[in-house]
């Protein structure tokens, strides 16, 4: 046993073989799924585990093995400094096929021990995380923030709970294709003497928005010395388990900053109609930045009849939404990086031939175009049969015409060339192609004229296509614009649905 005092230390594990990073070309996201599992694996069952007897152990593997997130971060680990459960969780479990689902391998591991100070309660365990991934992890660029440290951070938000656990909050930085994703992890570090439930209400999550605001030097003091926060542009996750309902008053007012953060997405906690309406997926505190695309989210197993469930929960003590995977699936765009989460802009002399409004669809696609052209020739139909496909669920289409050469050309012209061609979503004109240029110095690939911008309802930018070419079907040696394609209806599917 540790003293009371002992410090927070870090653990890496890798295995003999690194698992690489999707493929991807400039103009196609590498997509990657973030999960996140409440767990109740401790000392008192290392031998039991350690043995493959564990069907606990077994009902985690099953549903890991079934969602398969690229990185899965493990909540309420019991404190095991030697990582002898986390080790046979991924021999004897994760690396062996449950049912009818293959195994899993993470190459790479971080384990956290932490002790909060607190006096250890009779039954009572100090417990930790642990971040499996596929990619590598930053191990010396992690950052930690014990609960004392608080006090290091301009007008941080306090818990709202009556009986709040104390939270450690942890930055774990992962290489994702040569980009660096961070994970923001809030985590308790005791529960209460009964091994029951003492999680950080939605009020520990204020820590995150004095941590991704730009700060003076010398604040946001973390345990290794280091001082500031979030880098500005950083990418990034925050996954922490919440002690409070979606709907409820405290919850609101103590989520409120955070989702209205302009860094922050917050369609991970927020539908048209405000919070969340479904407190499975809201429990799941899976939210990610802005510059990241948000390609999906969900829980598993989501029936609350799910044989699963049961065998998941084991003889752990914790809410019934514990008992879930929950997950996210964020895209890190390539070309035009730089463009997604920031505001599509003024128009300048760009103008619409007819009336409209970003507010008025979930997600416009801009894209650029003009006669002769055959790229969009063949692009315009299928981004047309897009727009008919999921007109519905609130997707527009608006075809920009620029003329090339420069030179006038009437509104008429406009709509006589978009129905030669076989489109009928909105039509502009970008007719000295200022609003084209203005992307460009902005960051937008200067691959070719002919390029798309997927905007949400608020105005902000989601997805940037190079061009010249984005339809389906890879006849031709059409592959990748078939690809992007495909990345352009998932989108889509996930944000509108």
């Amino acid at each position: 046993m540790r003293p009371p005092h002992a410090p927070w230390f870090p653990l890496l594990l890798t295995g003999a073989l690194a698992v690489p990073a999707p493929a991807q070309g400039d103009d196609t996201p590498a997509r990657v799924r973030i999960g996140t599992l409440r767990v109740a694996l401790h000392r008192a069952q290392t031998g039991e585990l350690e043995g493959g007897r564990s069907a606990q152990a077994q009902a985690i593997a099953e549903v890991v093995q079934r969602v398969r997130p690229d990185v899965l971060v493990l909540h309420t680990l019991d404190d095991d400094a030697e990582g002898r459960a986390l080790a046979a969780l991924r021999a004897r479990y994760l690396a062996v096929a449950h049912g009818d689902v293959a195994a899993i391998d993470y190459p790479h591991a971080f384990v956290s021990s932490f002790d909060a100070g607190e006096p250890r309660t009779r039954g009572g365990r100090h417990r930790g995380m642990a971040v499996l991934s596929r990619y590598p992890i930053r191990t010396a660029d992690v950052r930690t923030f014990r609960p004392q440290r608080r006090h290091d951070v301009p007008d941080a938000g306090e818990p709202t709970s009556a009986r709040p656990a104390p939270a450690m909050h942890v930055d774990v930085p992962i290489e994702v294709g040569g980009r660096t994703l961070h994970l923001l992890i809030t985590l308790p570090t005791s529960d209460g003497p009964r091994g029951d439930d003492r999680r950080p209400d939605a009020g520990a999550l204020g820590f995150w928005v004095d941590y991704v605001e730009p700060r003076p030097a010398g604040t946001m003091r973390d345990d290794q010395g280091r001082t500031g926060g979030l880098a500005e542009g950083a990418a990034f996750v925050i996954a922490a388990e919440l002690d409070a309902d979606a709907e409820a008053p405290d919850a609101r007012t103590a989520l409120a900053p955070l989702l209205a953060h302009p860094r922050i997405d917050a369609r991970g906690a927020r539908t048209r109609r405000g919070m969340r309406a479904d407190p499975d997926l809201f429990a799941g505190r899976l939210i990610p930045s802005r510059n990241l695309v948000h390609a999906g989210s969900g829980v598993f197993p989501k029936d609350p009849d799910d044989p699963l469930r049961a065998r998941l929960r084991g003889d752990a003590r914790a809410p019934g939404w514990a008992h879930r995977l929950a997950w996210l699936d964020v895209q890190l765009p390539g070309a035009g990086a730089r463009l997604v989460g920031e505001p599509f802009g003024a128009f300048g002399s760009m103008r619409f031939l007819d009336g409209f409004s970003f507010a008025d669809h979930e997600l416009t696609l801009l894209r650029w175009w003009t006669s002769g052209c055959p790229f969009c020739a063949d692009s315009l139909p299928a981004l047309d049969e897009l727009r008919a496909r999921h007109a519905g669920a609130g997707l527009a289409v608006v075809g920009v015409f620029h003329p090339k050469p420069v030179r006038a050309i009437s509104d008429e012209q406009i709509r006589r060339a978009a129905a030669a061609v076989g489109f009928h979503g909105f039509l502009a004109v970008d007719p000295s192609w200022e609003k084209l240029r203005e992307l460009w110095q902005r960051g937008a690939p200067q691959v070719a004229t002919s390029i798309s911008v997927l905007v949400d309802r608020d105005g902000r930018i989601v997805w940037v296509h190079p061009g010249p070419r984005l339809h389906d079907g890879e006849d031709g040696g059409h592959e990748d614009a078939a690809r992007a394609f495909r990345t352009l209806e998932e989108l889509v599917r996930a944000r509108t649905r």
